[in-house]
């Protein structure tokens, strides 16, 4: 059941979604990536530290689907993105944004994952309050004005693009939180209070087309400081998440073993499409080399995300063995987790042969043949109708 549920994460995964709204954008997946990445470096205890250094590679894709993935799959998910915090109490709708209750929900979630050891929910989970997290320290997402002088998507792209320009701090302790959803809002309230001095940063003289202002030593700071405080409350979250559940980590040595799980019709004809999930000891998606073999055919099949894999065979192949049984087998390797195979038994369907069309003389005939019974039946009709 579990391989089927990582099966299907990593499928939806591959749809990206389209939707056009920037507020929910916020610093790109690359800059929602790097500040993961720190936060990693920031929880206090060395074995859970070891963990997710372990799965980075993971947290580094669950930190994005909450843009890549649930965003495309859940009518809901966009706001909890952000919070327009000018909104009133009394007049808010879930429109509005609802960011407060998304890092808390999800928190308590990647809690009840980490009790029950179910370590793929809680790396999905822990990714997911990430990026919502990070999102709050974009000012723009805590403002109803999220987009001036279409502003908003320069801001996203500011993480990603000056990363290596930035000055992090991340001297801040990191402890346990008590109230989740009081931190996230005053994140959001904190943020908020910054719209105005990105605006005179990265917008400058709105008349003056000239006062180009995309990047400056002033929003290098800014930029710089925001970062520092999403690593950091990122880091404290987790860290709440794990007193909470109150659980040692799992044994990392139990990860180095690798099984693949392969999706595949029973019959094909002109096209054969199968997938292949690849997980760890662990059940945590694993990218691997991944090979296949149909009959005396073979290739390799293409990475679609993290772990899973998409073969294709075309007809050219398929109908080399038409009218037989044939065993599509995958092969996944990879060094230190050591090998894995899956089958399945797929039944060639032979391509229908064409029915020929008369052409010449006998196409000559069947028309002429047409035309005299369509002469006869008019005959036979003026003839009654006359007797009438």
């Amino acid at each position: 059941m579990r391989r089927k549920a990582v099966a299907a994460a990593l499928a939806i995964g591959v749809v990206l979604s389209l939707l056009p709204v920037y507020q929910s954008q916020a610093w790109w997946s690359n800059g929602h990536r790097l500040m993961t990445t720190e936060a990693i470096k920031l929880i206090p205890d060395p074995q859970w530290r070891q963990f997710f250094e372990h799965y980075a590679y993971f947290l580094n894709e669950t930190c994005v689907w909450p843009d890549s993935i649930y965003k495309a799959e859940d009518p809901m998910e966009e706001p909890r993105h952000y919070y327009d915090l000018e909104i009133p109490p009394e007049k808010r709708t879930y429109r509005d944004g609802v960011l407060p209750q998304a890092v808390h929900n999800y928190t308590m979630a990647m809690v009840e994952a980490l009790k029950r050891g179910d370590w793929f929910e809680a790396l999905a989970l822990a990714g997911r309050v990430a990026h919502y997290v990070e999102d709050a320290h974009q000012p723009y997402h805590c403002t109803v004005n999220y987009n001036p002088m279409d502003k908003h998507g320069l801001a996203d792209s500011l993480v990603e693009k000056h990363w290596g320009e930035l000055t992090l701090d991340l001297s801040a302790p990191i402890e346990p939180i008590d109230n989740l959803t009081q931190f996230a809002f005053d994140i959001i309230v904190d943020s908020n209070r910054k719209v105005a001095r990105l605006n005179a940063t990265l917008i400058g003289d709105p008349n003056d087309p000239s006062d180009d202002r995309e990047w400056s030593d002033d929003l290098r700071d800014l930029i710089s400081e925001q970062a520092s405080r999403a690593i950091v409350a990122v880091a404290r979250v987790w860290w709440t998440a794990i007193t909470m559940a109150g659980v040692e980590p799992p044994d990392l040595s139990q990860s180095y073993s690798i099984s693949v799980d392969l999706a595949a019709p029973d019959r094909a004809k002109t096209r054969l499409l199968a997938e292949a999930t690849v997980i760890d000891g662990l059940e945590i998606p694993l990218d691997a080399e991944v090979t296949w073999t149909f009959g005396q055919d073979s290739g390799q099949a293409r990475r679609a995300d993290v772990g899973l894999y998409k073969i294709r065979i075309d007809s050219e192949v398929l109908q080399k063995y038409a009218g037989q049984t044939v065993t599509l087998t995958v092969k996944a390797a990879k060094e230190g987790y050591g090998t894995a195979e899956a089958s399945a038994q797929i039944y060639v369907e032979p391509l229908e042969m064409p029915t020929p069309q008369p052409s010449g003389p006998a196409l000559e005939l069947k028309w002429v043949a047409l035309i005299a019974i369509v002469v006869v039946a008019a005959v036979v009709v003026i003839l009654l109708l006359r007797r009438r």
